[in-house]
């Protein structure tokens, strides 16, 4: 297994993880096994080889030992239709590597973007925790008589030991996040360059149209494509199959002899049709549930794309409203403290700023969340 001692790019993950991840490579083994099955279904049974040999005297005309061989020749067409299932199987599985690789991107995206909201939520907490600090040094030195003062002052020290509670939980996550990263990736991570922006306003049509392809409906088509086919190999079970036989007797006092015979099965009992009636309610299964797939990956894309939408908006709120507004009073309150006024009111302007900084960077965090998680739904890799 690498190890990682520089910091890793979320693409470099990436490829690893889909190169390596031990689920995958299961997957990829039950694929290469199918095609086994493929191989095998147009192959022959083997041949029943037997031995006989009575116990009469061998002065008896019927007294012999005899050696036959017996090969079960399929109906025409029948090895055919059975590979074409295993095909279709094989196919399922395919699809289904290709919906395991999108989940585990998404899975991988969606640790990194938590590793960047909570270092992002870190670095401005050591801002505030500086900022707090030094208005509280600040302060003190004018008032060190003003029992007023003296009561802002308890009052921001006690503001300041709540950020540094928070930051220390942040760092206990920070490092639960980079646990679960290197599961994901299947190599150690312990350093992560990501960087995020908040993105472009979603656009739920072009959105809708990149999901036709998605790997999930895919899957509910092989499916059907594979029912279509067990129901044509049911239907050809009423076509009985031929056996072969051949043997040689011998006898110790009197002529050998060669046997030659043909025998078949006789469709009387009526599986074959209950078979085939079986393969044609498969067959409605499948095409419900794809039916049903595609009616789900609807509903889930709209459920992604409203709450993308929402992180957007909250962003450019934060961003282009309240945050200017909240820097305007930060300067007046910081001037204030500057000149020995109400340090209280300063934290408190601080702790609101903080509050929104934090909104920003879950908007930014959220946006990205659902765009790797729409991502999936069409299947991408990347």
């Amino acid at each position: 297994m690498t190890h990682t001692l520089h910091a890793v790019s979320l693409n470099e993950l990436i490829g690893t993880a889909l190169l390596h991840h031990p689920t995958l490579q299961a997957l990829e083994a039950k694929i290469e096994a199918k095609q086994s099955d493929i191989h095998i279904a147009d192959r022959f049974e083997n041949p029943q080889l037997l031995m006989t040999h009575d116990t009469l005297d061998d002065s008896q005309a019927m007294h012999k030992s005899v050696v036959s061989i017996k090969q079960k020749i399929p109906f025409f067409h029948k090895r055919d239709s059975k590979k074409e299932v295993f095909k279709a199987e094989q196919e399922i599985l395919q699809a289904e590597v290709r919906t395991l690789k999108a989940q585990l991107v998404m899975q991988i995206k969606t640790q990194a973007y938590i590793l960047w909201k909570l270092k992002a939520s870190s670095h401005i907490l050591a801002r505030y925790i500086a900022l707090t600090k030094k208005s509280i040094t600040l302060n003190t030195a004018y008032t060190a008589t003003d029992a007023n003062g003296q009561m802002d002052i308890a009052k921001a020290k006690l503001s300041l030991a709540q950020l540094q509670i928070q930051k220390s939980t942040l760092e206990g996550k920070t490092a639960a996040a980079y646990a679960r990263l290197s599961y994901l990736a299947a190599i150690p991570v312990k350093h992560l360059k990501i960087d995020l922006k908040m993105g472009t306003k979603p656009n739920l049509r072009s959105l809708r149209q990149t999901i036709q392809n998605s790997p999930d409906l895919l899957i509910q088509a092989k499916k059907v494509l594979k029912q279509n086919r067990e129901l044509e190999r049911e239907k050809l079970g009423s076509y009985p199959d031929i056996n072969l036989m051949a043997g040689y007797a011998s006898r110790d006092h009197f002529d050998d002899y060669y046997q030659f015979g043909m025998g078949i099965r006789l469709p009387i009992y009526g599986r074959e049709k209950l078979a085939k009636e079986k393969a044609r309610a498969m067959l409605m299964v499948a095409k419900t549930q794809k039916i049903d797939t595609k009616s789900s990956l609807s509903a889930t894309l709209q459920s992604y794309y409203t709450q993308m939408l929402s992180s957007y908006q909250i962003y450019h709120i934060v961003q282009d409203q309240a945050l200017p507004q909240i820097a305007y009073m930060s300067q007046l309150s910081g001037t204030a403290v500057s000149s020995g006024a109400d340090l209280f009111r300063y934290i408190d302007v601080l702790f609101q700023k903080l509050t929104l900084e934090q909104k920003r960077i879950e908007a930014i965090a959220d946006y990205h969340f659902y765009k790797a998680k729409l991502a999936q739904l069409k299947g991408a890799i990347k």
